[in-house]
């Protein structure tokens, strides 16, 4: 079954990455780099809920009640990464995982890149929040799931200046026979 499912599966996570890139180049270049307006409470509500089921908690982002102070193509940016990762971690099996990790690497990578030559501050506060929210829950969830790092994306957040360390250690003693229970 697994062999059956291995080629369609890679075919879809390659062709979702390239419609992915060619979106955000447009979303990028069109962008007002201005924040973004859900008119209501109920839509600042329901937009928070949203980025918390991807993991984003978002709360300090509101201004002035209605107001999400991230750009259009920085949250779209967001949405769109985190539900590659988090679908791909579901789909692939391990023989596949350099597949999604060359496809997480290819779009992050890609959207930085094209955050490197805008000057303004909101963008700049914008490329911010991509390295130290986006990519540490990132690579936290991808540790989480499959118990190593994904190494390509590490290797991009050392390229943009970002020190990755090392998930905290748990003080909890863990025992390995039950002789003290």
């Amino acid at each position: 079954m697994n062999s059956c499912l291995r080629t369609p599966i890679i075919k879809a996570l390659r062709e979702y990455k390239e419609k992915i890139v060619d979106s955000m180049k447009m979303k990028v270049s069109e962008d007002k780099w201005t924040p973004i307006n859900m008119h209501t409470k109920a839509g600042v509500n329901k937009f928070l809920l949203q980025m918390e089921n991807l993991g984003l908690i978002l709360a300090k982002y509101i201004i002035n009640e209605t107001w999400v102070d991230l750009s259009s193509s920085t949250i779209w940016f967001a949405q769109s990464i985190l539900t590659i990762q988090k679908i791909g971690l579901k789909l692939v099996t391990k023989d596949m995982m350099d597949v999604l990790d060359e496809c997480i690497y290819a779009v992050f990578n890609s959207r930085l890149a094209l955050s490197v030559g805008n000057d303004s501050s909101y963008a700049q506060k914008n490329f911010k929040f991509l390295l130290e929210t986006v990519m540490p829950l990132m690579l936290r969830v991808y540790k989480e799931e499959v118990g190593y790092d994904n190494e390509k994306l590490v290797s991009l957040a050392k390229k943009f200046g970002m020190k990755v360390t090392p998930p905290k250690k748990s003080n909890i003693t863990k025992y390995t026979s039950n002789e003290y229970l």
